[in-house]
This record gives structure tokens, sequence and C-alpha cells, in this order.
């Protein structure tokens, strides 16, 4: 069985503070530590025993009911101080009195740890709660997860530059071993699982601070594509999905319809904008989590990714429901005259959405030997799009 401090220790090491589970002479100094466990056994969720509030719900998306009721119920325990309920490790760790300085100036008394999605990107992540500020913490554990929160990092910097009106982007901090975020919730707290008016001026806004008309063919957007093509080809069907090669023909299908030579708009996006990382109000939307962010994607693709991810997510809603949810949207009037306006094929972008985020996740899928059931419930969305917009073409 994991121990807390098989987590603690390395990611205390990366900010620079020393720790022990023995107490010696010189560290002597007890913090004692609670864990919440997966269901499989695995260290969730690292916090102090003496934590006062379940400041690992930062790192929990509440959307749905199933959510909501979950935690409701971890508040409850926090308020009346029966945290060993969920408690499912406790551990002491030891400090010198300098470490300890170190600890209580870093992090205070408040603080959660999620300890991050095992695999070649894991990151743990800590929250922390202070009278004077509130920030996340986002710490590499490997060196491909140290390039993507360098990446993260380099566009955070970048669109802190713009005056965005309808767009509020986390003020960013970082060292060589991890970035610094502010808390966008102390601001927000409100989510939405449809794409609303203030979505849209936001989509807008970036656009027409970073909007760039290229041919297809010399995006970097499209570059990735081909690898990821490439990369296909030398993979073997995954064993659990069944539709896995025909998804692929129809892919290669699809991909070769594209006239590469004309030109597109494209812009900064997310990539990866659902309900759960980011907050609105009716004035602006607040969006963090910008790993994944693209240089020159086509206009509008987090748009269509808001709506299949988000929609076949929270709880597997079939093609026809997403798909009718999708051109809800995109009849919006708003969306019709900005589209015109910007010379935007709806048709054709949301053709370069499904091309490179369909084979980007099946890269990633290819060498994952046990699969998550809503990658199965995304699977059968992609295929079922493919298959409407062969049949349509």
């Amino acid at each position: 069985m994991e121990k807390i401090s098989q987590h603690i220790i390395p990611v205390f090491e990366k900010l620079n503070i020393e720790c022990s589970t023995e107490k010696s002479d010189e560290q002597n100094i007890a913090v004692q530590l609670f864990s919440y466990n997966n269901p499989d056994g695995a260290i969730r969720w690292i916090f102090p025993a003496s934590s006062k509030s379940p400041l690992m719900l930062k790192f929990y998306g509440v959307i749905g009911w199933k959510s909501k009721l979950f935690s409701t119920m971890m508040r409850l325990i926090f308020f009346f101080g029966m945290k060993k309920l969920i408690a499912k490790q406790y551990e002491e760790i030891f400090f010198s009195e300098l470490e300890f300085e170190k600890y209580k100036i870093q992090l205070g008394a408040e603080w959660a740890l999620f300890t991050g999605t095992p695999g070649k990107l894991r990151k743990a992540l800590i929250y922390v709660s202070k009278k004077s500020e509130r920030f996340f913490l986002k710490i590499p554990l490997t060196e491909a997860a140290k390039e993507i929160v360098q990446h993260e990092t380099k566009f955070l910097h970048q669109l802190n530059q713009f005056n965005f009106q309808h767009t509020k982007i986390p003020k960013e901090k970082s060292t060589e071993n991890y970035l610094q975020q502010s808390d966008l919730s102390v601001e927000c707290s409100h989510r939405s699982s449809i794409w609303t008016i203030v979505h849209q001026q936001s989509a807008e806004e970036i656009f027409s601070f970073t909007k760039q008309k290229k041919k297809i063919s010399e995006t970097e957007f499209w570059k990735k594509v081909n690898q990821n093509f490439s990369e296909l080809k030398s993979h073997q069907a995954h064993p659990s999905v069944p539709e896995w090669n025909s998804i692929v023909e129809k892919l290669f299908l699809l991909k070769n319809k594209i006239d590469v030579e004309q030109q597109i708009f494209t812009s900064i996006a997310h990539t990866d904008l659902t309900p759960w990382n980011c907050f609105c109000d009716n004035q602006k939307l607040y969006i963090y989590d910008w790993e994944l962010a693209m240089l020159d994607a086509p206009a509008l693709y987090d748009l269509f990714h808001f709506h299949l991810q988000g929609n076949c997510l929270l709880g597997n809603q079939p093609f026809e429901i997403v798909n009718q949810k999708l051109q809800g949207t995109i009849q919006q009037k708003s969306i019709q005259h900005f589209a015109a306006d910007n010379s935007i094929d709806m048709a054709l972008h949301l053709k370069l959405y499904l091309l490179y985020h369909v084979s980007t996740s099946m890269c990633w899928y290819a060498v994952q030997p046990n699969l998550h059931l809503q990658v199965h419930w995304l699977m059968k969305l992609w295929n079922d799009y493919l298959d409407e917009i062969l049949q349509n073409n």
C-alpha cells in the first residue's frame, strides 16, 4: 500500500523543503497528515490533520447532483470535525526548526495536495489558502510533465499581456520546479454546462487579440495532425476498443478530403475548455488549466470541444443529443454573424477540430493498457460524428 510520505517527500523537495518520516534530535517538529484514497487504494488527496476546511474540493469539479452531494458531505464532515471518517491513512512527517519555518511560509496551516494522474505527464497540485492570498502550485514530477508546465507558463504570461474585458486568466509566478497560479474561484465560483453569451464573448475576444490568417498546411496545428497520423499508423488497435480501426480509417478518409491550401483564421485556443475548468458570471469567463493551449488553432475550436467533450463526459450523452446542442449553439444569430464576418466555415472547422483532437487523443490512448469507461463514451461519440460527416460529404 502507498504511504503518504511517498508523495509528500519528493513534492516538498521540489519546494526546497526537507522533511523525514523519522524523528531525530534535529528533525523533531511533527506535522500529522491524512489521506483520502481512490477506490483502488491509491492515494488521491493529502491534507494536514489540523485542516479546518476541505480544500481538496478545489481539485474537484462540482457540476452534477452527485458531485454536489459529495461536496456537501465533505463540508459537513469538516464542519463537525469528523475528518477521520474519510481519512484512509495517517502519517507523521518531521521537520527541523529551519525547515518548519520554510514550510509555514510556503504553505501555512491550510493546504491540500492532489497526487496527480499516474503516467508520464504526472503532476502534483497543491492548493494553499492563506489570509493574504490563495493559489495553486503545479509541480511536475516527470520530464514530460515539466515541458507541459513550462508550456502553460508561457501561455499564461502571454495571455496576461492582453487587456481582456470578458476573459480572466490566472496570474502566474514560476520557478524551475513549479508554477504558481492565482485562484480564480475567489472572484467567481459559478460553473455552467452550457455555452453562454459570456463564453462566446470570451472566445471572440481571444480571437480578436490573437487571430492570424494562414493556409491550413502552414499552421503548427496541421503539422501536429500529420505527426499524429504518422504515429497512428504505427500503433496496433487497442484491444478494448472495437471501433478503433474503423475510427482510424474514417479519420484518414476525412483528412484526405481537406484542401490544405485554403486559408483559414486561427487564434490561441485553450483546446481543453470544458465546464469543469472554467467559471462564469454575467461579465467574464474565468479560464484555468492552459496546459494544452495552442497558438494557431482553427477559430472556435474551444466551442466545439466544450460541446463534444463536455456533454459526452457529463452523463454519456449520445451523438443525437450532443449534436443537437452544438447545432443549437452555432445557429444563434450572434455566432452566425461572427462566423460570417470572419469567413469561418463552421462545417470545415468542426472537421479540423475532430482531426486534431481525435488523432491526438488516440495516440495517447494507444499506449495505455487500461482505458477508463469515459474513453469508451468518447470513442462512440467520435465514431458517430465521423459517420455523420462522411455520409454528408
